[in-house]
């Protein structure tokens, strides 16, 4: 059995040189080669002789199947500067009446601070208030009860699974 694998292989070896060498030599071939016209083919059109002082004529446009549409009313730009009945209003009135309400206005009602989506995990473990443990590297988090839940190492641990969609973590798929 021995025998025949080596003479396979050798043989092997041998059709695959001689396919290397015949498509170089054809590739070779076919370079060296001129671009010659085929007898098949048609010789080129002359172009027509024009008359010295005659109208050249234009070539004529293929027929369209469908009429041409009009386009529709292009809306009018707005002007540019108001009228001149605007610019000559006084303004003082106007930014009385502002200055006026600004000082009547109560202080606007402070922004309440945003809630805390997640906090800072201790070691591998997330605190028992923000169980899902979320990876940053990869994007991924992963619920209580995932598959790999209990080996990740979490870089933030969120409360639930809607505040880590919501920094744009995706949800492990096992």
């Amino acid at each position: 059995m021995s025998r025949s694998f080596r003479i396979g292989l050798r043989l092997g070896l041998l059709g695959g040189v001689a396919v290397v060498i015949a498509r170089t030599l054809q590739s070779r071939r076919a370079a060296t080669r001129p671009v010659t016209a085929r007898p098949d083919d048609w010789p080129p059109i002359p172009p027509a002789p024009v008359r010295a002082g005659a109208d050249v004529p234009l070539p004529e446009e293929p027929a369209s199947p469908e009429p041409a549409r009009a386009l529709p009313p292009q809306p009018e730009p707005a002007p540019a500067s108001p009228p001149a009945s605007a610019r000559t209003a006084p303004k003082a009135p106007k930014a009385a009446k502002a200055a006026k309400t600004a000082k009547t206005a109560k202080p606007a009602k402070k922004a309440a601070a945003p809630a805390v989506r997640w906090v800072e995990p201790s070691g591998s473990a997330c605190p028992e208030t923000h169980p899902v443990k979320a990876k940053l590297s990869s994007g991924l988090f992963h619920p209580p009860g995932a598959f790999a839940y209990n080996r990740t190492t979490p870089d933030r641990c969120y409360e639930s699974p809607e505040a880590a969609e919501a920094d744009g973590l995706t949800r492990t798929r096992r």
